[in-house]
C-alpha cells in the first residue's frame, strides 16, 4: 500500500465516483420532483412515499442512524472498517426518495455517506491498513462534500475537521477549556 501511484489513482477514482454519484443523485431528485409536480392530485400519496419508502429501504440496508456527517465522524473515530457500502447506498437512495418526493432533507448528508462508502469499497479492494483506510474515508467524505456543494475548499476543511471532532466535543482542546 506504500505505492504512491496506487494511492493517487485510488484518490482520483474516489473523487470521480463521488462526482458521478452526486450527478446521478441530483438528476434523479429532479426527475422525482418533476413527477410530483406533474401529478399534483397524488401529492398526499407522494408525501406518504417520502416517509414510508425510505423507512423500508433503511430497514433493508441496516440503516445508519443520524445525519450523514455524524455517521462518518462516528465511523472514523470508532471503527472505520465497519463502514458498509450497502448501508451507504441505502442512505443515499432513501435520502434521494425523501428529497425527490418533497420531504425535508438536504443533499450534503447522503453525499458525505456515499463518498465515504465509495472510499471504503476502494480501501477493501486495495486491502488498505487501518491508517490508510481512515485517510481514504476522510477523502471520500470530503469528495462527497465537494460534490454536494461544488466547493473544493469546503471539502478540504471538512476533512481536516473530522479528526478533531472528538477533541472538540470533550472540550480539552489545547487546554483552553477546564477539565471536569
Amino acid at each position: 500500500m506504500r505505492n504512491t501511484f496506487v494511492l493517487v489513482f485510488v484518490l482520483i477514482a474516489i473523487g470521480f465516483v463521488a462526482g458521478v454519484g452526486a450527478y446521478v443523485f441530483f438528476k434523479l431528485v429532479e426527475v422525482l420532483d418533476s413527477f410530483v409536480r406533474a401529478n399534483t392530485v397524488a401529492v398526499p400519496i407522494f408525501a406518504m412515499l417520502s416517509v414510508v419508502a425510505p423507512y423500508l429501504i433503511s430497514r433493508l440496508a441496516g440503516f445508519y442512524r443520524g445525519g450523514g456527517t455524524e455517521v462518518v465522524v462516528r465511523s472514523f473515530h470508532s471503527e472505520p472498517r465497519s463502514f458498509s457500502v450497502k448501508k451507504s447506498l441505502g442512505y443515499y437512495i432513501q435520502s434521494m426518495i425523501t428529497i425527490g418526493f418533497g420531504g425535508s432533507a438536504g443533499p450534503e448528508g447522503p453525499m458525505v455517506v456515499f463518498g465515504a462508502g465509495i472510499a471504503r469499497a476502494f480501501s477493501r479492494i486495495i486491502n488498505a491498513d487501518e491508517d490508510y483506510g481512515k485517510r481514504l474515508l476522510l477523502s471520500g467524505a470530503a469528495a462527497g462534500i465537494v460534490a454536494a456543494f461544488k466547493a473544493p475548499l469546503t471539502g478540504i476543511l471538512y476533512a481536516l475537521e473530522i479528526p478533531s471532532r472528538v477533541v472538540l466535543r470533550h472540550r480539552h482542546f489545547y487546554g483552553l477549556y477546564p477539565q471536569h
